[in-house]
């Protein structure tokens, strides 16, 4: 009889304990735009705080009521010459929800609203302040309604501001993790200076490569009952690229067909791809014209588009032609199609392709 023996060892750790990180604000990125006017510049960042908890291993979640971290003000600034102007606001309570610690306590948990009824009532009482370019204040509005149902708030004209404070009457107390505590939505549009300056930068730089970048930082100050304050920062950015459109290659031209025989069929094909970056709209073609230059002992049988590629260039489009021989004295003989106008749509950074196989 054989046996087989097999060890198991067992091994003890200290685990990780968890670990507090407190308040902490962060921002979305509103994404790159092609600079049109400046009326066209408009973008939105929304700002939303958190309370943020390493659980640890294994995992453990705050005592509910045990922490009091609040919330005193929010603010957002654009960079210095990179100003931008207020056109509306729209200030929210998701209605998030949380987690702390079970009842049953160890590693269990359960979750609940990030803001008991009494702070949520209590974040309509504030003031939205803004900061005019020099240096003095004023109240944008008093007691901003923040519920789950607010609705955006338009100025009546754009207003340039240096900063935006939303300062509560009373310090917010959260408490529970994880959840947004607000969702500050401020809708932008470049101001004049930040325009000029981006449009200048974008104007000496190349089509396809250059985006310019418009940042704006936001600071959540908190924490203003206990005896350690709590500044937390995050920076966001705006990209901003110029329109362009230009021929980029002729993909198919210039092969070497290889030997051919008496009454065999030669077929050539052009494969055009255009690149671009265009507006609503974008940018038409206009009578553009294809030629192909062949030997006299060539005779002309037909020509294939593909209108999957480019929907204006269909059979009947190209069923007329020209013919010029001894083409511009160089002995060639052109077919000449006078095409139809061609689209190359709205779009960013991408290609367009223009097929067409003559035999």
């Amino acid at each position: 009889m054989q046996k087989s023996v097999a060890k198991v060892g067992y091994y003890s750790y200290p685990g990780t304990p968890p670990t507090d990180n407190g308040l902490r604000v962060y921002k979305s990125y509103p994404g790159t735009k092609m600079l049109g006017t400046r009326e066209n510049t408009v973008h939105k960042y929304t700002i939303y705080p958190r309370w943020v908890w390493y659980t640890g291993n294994p995992s453990t979640y705050p005592v509910k009521g045990a922490y009091h971290h609040t919330i005193s003000s929010i603010e957002d600034t654009p960079r210095t010459n990179e100003e931008l102007e207020l056109i509306s606001y729209k200030i929210t309570y998701p209605n998030s929800t949380g987690y702390v610690q079970g009842a049953a306590g160890g590693t269990s948990y359960e979750s609940i609203p990030v803001l008991d009824t009494t702070q949520q009532a209590a974040l309509s009482h504030n003031k939205l302040i803004g900061t005019k370019p020099d240096g003095s204040t004023e109240i944008i509005a008093t007691d901003v309604s923040i519920t789950s149902s607010s609705t955006e708030v338009t100025l009546s004209t754009p207003t340039l501001y240096k900063k935006i404070e939303l300062k509560f009457d009373n310090p917010i107390e959260v408490q529970a993790i994880s959840g947004n505590i607000v969702n500050i939505e401020y809708t932008f549009r470049l101001a004049p200076n930040s325009y000029n300056s981006v449009k200048t930068q974008l104007a000496a730089a190349a089509d396809d490569s250059a985006t310019i970048w418009t940042y704006n930082d936001s600071k959540l100050t908190g924490d203003t009952n206990l005896a350690t304050h709590v500044t937390s920062t995050y920076q966001s950015y705006a990209g901003w690229n110029k329109p362009y459109a230009y021929e980029y290659i002729h993909n198919s031209q210039g092969r070497n067909l290889g030997t051919k025989y008496i009454d065999e069929v030669v077929q050539v094909q052009d494969d055009i791809r255009f690149r671009y970056n265009l507006g609503p709209g974008g940018r038409d073609i206009k009578h553009p014209k294809f030629y192909a230059l062949v030997d006299p002992g060539f005779e002309y049988q037909g020509i294939d588009v593909y209108p999957s590629y480019t929907p204006e260039l269909t059979p009947a489009a190209v069923r007329n032609y020209r013919v010029e021989y001894n083409f511009k004295n160089t002995g060639k003989t052109a077919y000449i199609w006078d095409l139809p106008d061609i689209n190359l749509p709205e779009g960013n950074n991408t290609y367009r392709y223009i097929s067409l196989s003559e035999v």
